[in-house]
């Protein structure tokens, strides 16, 4: 696919056009600029044992198409929680989930009983080098989301003072555990 045959589908796939389009565009894009075999591109592939069907599945990423990543994003996250762990499990191999709207790509992985964007590294990691190049090594961090055991570890050796996940869900204690943190910043300033 040269670049006059590409431009058209882009500008189409970043209008969010639709579960239906982003499909057939991204049909397009895999056949046509990447090279993949259509025959090797599973649509609409049932997965019984979740109740559930694969968007789109070729080789070892599954494809979620949504009209809105952004409003449903909790659902594509949903979908890819039970689609990737049965077929790394029916498979004995590793799957990458992408959710997309067309004008937004994710990519997930699943690891540790959860589905990971495997974004918060690096961002978190650039927060907290932002702030201590301008002098706020003392700010206290804290952070929250989908994320394991052994990032969380790496997060704290980084400076993170706490890592919230789905499991942390006594909004009491967390706001305990915020003021129990200021409390001890304050302290540790005086």
């Amino acid at each position: 696919m040269d670049n006059a045959s590409l431009q058209p589908v882009v500008s189409e796939l970043v209008s969010k056009p639709g579960h239906e389009k982003v499909r057939t565009l991204l049909h397009k894009l895999l056949t046509d600029g990447l090279g993949a075999e259509s025959t090797s591109i599973d649509f609409e592939k049932q997965v019984p044992e979740v109740r559930g069907r694969i968007d789109a599945l070729l080789g070892r990423t599954v494809f979620e198409f949504k009209s809105d990543l952004k409003r449903e994003s909790n659902e594509a996250i949903a979908q890819l929680g039970r689609y990737l762990p049965e077929r790394e499990r029916a498979t004995g191999l590793r799957f990458l989930g992408v959710a997309t709207d067309g004008a937004t790509f994710r990519a997930y992985e699943f690891r540790e009983d959860a589905v990971l964007s495997g974004s918060h590294m690096a961002p978190i990691g650039e927060v907290l080098d932002g702030m201590r190049a301008v002098g706020l090594d003392e700010v206290t961090v804290v952070v929250g989301g989908i994320i394991p055991e052994a990032d969380a570890a790496a997060l704290k050796a980084k400076g993170v003072a706490r890592v919230y996940t789905p499991k942390d869900f006594e909004l009491n204690r967390i706001m305990a555990d915020i003021v129990a943190l200021v409390g001890e910043a304050s302290r540790e300033a005086a």
